[in-house]
């Protein structure tokens, strides 16, 4: 613990969310507990997977530390039922048992890491710092989705026949010829999409739609 202490000094940023340690083992679950709080990060507890999944936790930002077996749902299980639900919370899984077949099923479905026991305080902590970061990337990245595709909700039909062009690359006078329209309408078009997506031209708008995996709307 002390040189887990010694590191946390040396942390330059603080850690948003929560972490969620869900095991069936009341020792081994308050013992990860002590160590959370001891670092100043908020901490629930969960003897059991489906107490977990009843709750409204599962919607928070943070990460979750379970152990791999447990009476009832597994760990693995846990990350499965999770992820079928969209949710992407990082999820480190402990375990006691050198499995590999179960530690790749656990990474395949999106486990951040698989810690076998026994691990020291330091590997634990810096595990849970790189799952929070992640978090926090995920929310920043949900943030940013959620902007543009209300930024997406602000253009018309006919600014999105011309957008998905651009995205192809066309040129604007290819776009003409293509949708029929003068070319002084798709200048007038695209400066508007530019506006209203808050970009200042097509190639950084096309790399941000793609980043975040962003795509248009379709009218019916």
């Amino acid at each position: 613990m002390a040189e887990v202490l010694e590191r946390k000094e040396q942390e330059d940023r603080l850690i948003n969310g929560q972490v969620f340690v869900i095991d069936d083992d009341e020792a081994a679950r308050e013992s990860i507990a002590a160590l959370v709080e001891v670092m100043g990060v908020p901490v629930q507890t969960f003897s059991c997977a489906e107490d977990f999944l009843n709750s409204s936790s599962i919607f928070e930002p943070g990460c979750v530390v379970t152990d791999l077996r447990m009476l009832g749902m597994s760990g693995v299980e846990l990350i499965r039922h999770l992820r079928a639900r969209d949710v992407e919370t990082p999820v480190i899984l402990v375990s006691g048992y050198a499995d590999i077949a179960i530690a790749v099923e656990a990474m395949t479905l999106g486990a951040f890491r698989v810690i076998e026991k026994p691990y020291r305080d330091q590997e634990l902590w810096d595990c849970i710092v790189g799952a929070m970061r992640l978090a926090e990337q995920q929310v920043r990245d949900s943030t940013m989705r959620d902007s543009l595709n209300q930024r997406l909700a602000r253009l018309t039909e006919s600014e999105l026949d011309v957008l998905r062009l651009l995205l192809k690359g066309m040129p604007n006078k290819q776009i003409s010829r293509e949708l029929d329209l003068s070319p002084r309408t798709v200048d007038l078009r695209r400066r508007s999409i530019l506006d209203n997506m808050e970009f200042e031209n097509i190639v950084e708008l096309a790399a941000v739609l793609g980043r975040y995996d962003v795509c248009l709307p379709e009218f019916s």
